[in-house]
């Protein structure tokens, strides 16, 4: 007979297994109509990776958006938005490192969508063991547009100063976004930063 571990495990392999699979039908099968509970806080076989995190890398917003909603009767809290992997990260830095401009948005609508509810909201200021920010990230991508997202929390440009996001973070090598922006050669985005205040 199985125990409520086992059940546990083997719908937390299901749903890590369809994440990395890049499946949409079936993470939302398993979410939406699945009679037993899956874990949306599930890690992989390794603790490391959440399946928010693997849905953020392959850049799919459905199951994003899945994982943050859930079933509101079954899930009422959603996935929680700012676990960290084993080096610090967040889906919204892996999201900005891979340049998932799709990815990025849906986590900051999200943000403003959830403001009450701490584990739906993206927090944008927070760093990695290495002291680097989601801008930092999202800064290595090369996309523009998701450095812009950042800044402007999917808003106009002028609310950028709102948005939480502190443009002159430095991380463990005092290495700031428009430090990086600079040494890669990234002119756009050194612009985008300079008019967010950047120094």
């Amino acid at each position: 007979m199985l125990t409520t571990q086992d059940l546990y495990e083997a719908m937390r392999r299901k749903l890590i297994e369809a994440c990395e699979r890049n499946d949409t039908c079936e993470v939302e099968k398993l979410i939406l109509t699945s009679r037993i509970s899956v874990p949306l806080d599930a890690r992989d076989d390794h603790g490391n990776k959440t399946a928010l995190m693997i849905a953020a890398w392959a850049g799919n917003r459905r199951i994003v958006e899945l994982l943050i909603d859930g079933d509101t009767q079954k899930y009422p809290g959603g996935c929680d938005v700012n676990a960290r992997d084993n080096h610090g990260r967040t889906a919204l830095m892996i999201a900005c490192l891979q340049g998932h401009l799709n990815v990025v948005s849906t986590l900051l609508w999200k943000r403003w969508l959830h403001s009450s509810h701490s584990r739906r909201c993206a927090d944008v200021s927070t760093r990695d063991e290495d002291g680097r920010t989601a801008l930092m990230y999202a800064v290595r991508s090369n996309n523009p547009e998701v450095v812009k997202a950042l800044l402007t929390d999917g808003l106009s440009k002028d609310n950028w100063y709102e948005t939480g996001v502190d443009v002159n973070a430095k991380d463990y090598k005092s290495e700031t976004a428009l430090s990086i922006a600079s040494q890669l050669g990234y002119q756009e985005i050194v612009r985008l930063l300079k008019e967010a205040g950047a120094s």
